[in-house]
């Protein structure tokens, strides 16, 4: 591979001598006999071109170190008592000065630096971090860092020469093109033309699926030792502790909170690497419940896999979860239904911190039957095309509660806070045509009996129709459009508090 840099990098790293004037330029007559170095240069010099040393008594000098290069006298361009010139050899680096003499060594107060066109012709292409690239070129004693896409830094290299520059990789470094810091008189950051691949750790498989928690997983796959940690489905905050770490396989312990789902490997630069295949963790199942529909304080089994996993049970309704059990083996769990248990599916909640919705509903004897099907929906599980949410305050509305249902999956919970916030519904125009009334059910928790709601129909503020909530139980009500002061079209349908805080279940809201 050939790297071309392009000209304005390599002009810009160019590195030029600065002229070192130690004394007076002028001349002046010599009473010493000591050798003196007044002043170097010219300014820009590079290498194969000549530098001029200008002093006293220089005739005496026998040779010049610079740093990476020695010239004898013999070797010099031009040598008088005043005068020394000499060609920059390639091999010279930036640092201090040196003329040798046979009564010792004169060092310049300031270091040579010359004017340096770095060159690469190529790089490592791809590379394993931890592991080594090769920089090929001209003048690459020149490079004082390496960074790499991420932000690590290298200024330490394996090894260093005027054509081949030695880097080993970073674990942070990530795959990106690379900048070479270039010293000199100017120094710059040189990018390379193309980018370097970083090599990252790979997933193949693991065993065992299902696993359960607290149980080892061992990971498969290549150059996993790069593998700084795992994210897991259902944790908030990935693995760093390995049992053991290999390139080919990585040890680990279940923690719980871990949920079906792919999980992720977090190499050490950041990036991140997802399984192919979803992890499965074992979890309690419900495959049947008996009786249904059961009676409130009646005795409910539950027929399944894994059932010793639940320490409780959490009813659709309820805000405690039920943790005392009539009788609980791998496949059956027996618990007393609560009084306030709402129909609907059940939520296991396990001893590995996981939560298991139930495939299967729980109906309970003595519900209300279903409603029939609305002509004209505005609400019944979701909100109806053609109608938004208008409500406020913010945030006082969930669309998609399933604690308590009057008809089919979910019902509106709303809460109100004693500053006549409204469930609102607005639309660009429904036509009411020969439809009579509006209907929607309510549901009054505790706190909430006989607390009135005023229903306003498109923004009649002054002319509300007020209904009255009876707490613990789902009452439907009809409104007659008369009532509401309508006809023609319905734009707008506010359920507001008239001043009391509490909260209440609306469902089936429409026209018939």
């Amino acid at each position: 591979m050939k790297l071309i840099i392009p000209m304005r990098m390599m002009v810009a790293c160019l590195a030029t001598v600065t002229l070192l004037t130690i004394g007076a330029c002028e001349k002046k007559e010599v009473t010493s006999t000591a050798v003196e170095l007044l002043s170097f240069g010219p300014a820009g010099v590079g290498h194969g071109e000549q530098i001029r040393f200008i002093g006293n008594n220089l005739d005496k000098v026998t040779a010049i170190d610079l740093v990476g290069a020695s010239i004898p006298s013999a070797d010099f361009v031009e040598h008088t008592a005043e005068l020394i010139v000499v060609t920059v050899p390639i091999a010279a680096e930036h640092g201090l000065v040196t003329l040798k003499t046979s009564a010792g060594d004169i060092v310049s107060k300031s270091p040579l630096n010359l004017s340096v066109p770095v060159e690469i012709t190529s790089i490592t292409e791809t590379v394993k971090p931890g592991e080594t690239i090769i920089v090929e070129g001209q003048y690459l004693n020149w490079i004082s860092a390496v960074t790499f896409e991420g932000g690590a830094v290298v200024d330490e290299f394996e090894s260093q020469s005027r054509t081949e520059l030695v880097v080993r990789v970073p674990l942070e470094a990530q795959t990106g093109h690379l900048i070479f810091s270039c010293g000199g008189t100017e120094p710059i950051a040189l990018e390379s033309e193309t980018p370097l691949e970083v090599i990252l750790p790979s997933p193949s498989s693991f065993t065992p699926s299902p696993v359960r928690h607290g149980d080892e997983l061992t990971i498969l796959g290549t150059n996993l030792d790069l593998v700084k940690s795992v994210l897991f489905t259902g944790l908030t905050e990935p693995i760093e502790t390995f049992i053991s770490q290999t390139e080919e396989g990585i040890v680990l312990s279940i923690p719980n909170g871990v949920n079906n789902g792919s999980f992720e490997l977090i190499a050490f630069s950041g990036i991140t690497v997802e399984s192919e295949t979803p992890l499965q963790v074992v979890l309690p199942t419900v495959t049947a419940l008996s009786p249904n529909p059961v009676a409130h304080g009646g005795t409910l089994t539950l027929s399944g896999t894994e059932l010793k996993l639940v320490k409780g049970v959490l009813f659709k309704g309820m805000q405690d979860t039920i943790t005392a059990f009539s009788n609980q083996t791998d496949t059956e769990l027996e618990i007393v239904v609560p009084e306030k248990a709402n129909k609907g599916t059940l939520t296991l909640i396990t001893h590995p911190l996981i939560d298991v919705e139930t495939t299967i509903a729980l109906e309970l004897l003595g519900d209300l039957p279903p409603l029939d099907p609305l002509p004209l929906p505005i609400y019944v599980d979701a909100i109806a095309p053609g109608w938004s949410d208008w409500s406020w305050p913010a945030k006082s509305v969930d669309f998609n509660n399933q604690d308590n249902v009057r008809n089919g999956e979910a019902a509106i919970k709303k809460t109100y806070d004693g500053s006549y916030g409204g469930l609102r519904l607005h639309s660009d125009g429904t036509t009411i045509g020969s439809y009579a009334f509006v209907t929607f059910s309510v549901f009054g928790t505790t706190g909430t009996d006989g607390k009135k709601i005023n229903v306003i129909a498109n923004e009649q503020w002054g002319a509300p129709h007020v209904v009255t909530i009876i707490e613990g139980e789902w009452v439907t009500f009809d409104i007659a459009k008369s009532d509401l002061g309508i006809s023609g079209t319905l734009n707008d349908l506010i359920l507001q508090d008239t001043g009391w805080s509490g909260v209440i279940y609306i469902d089936h809201i429409g026209l018939k």
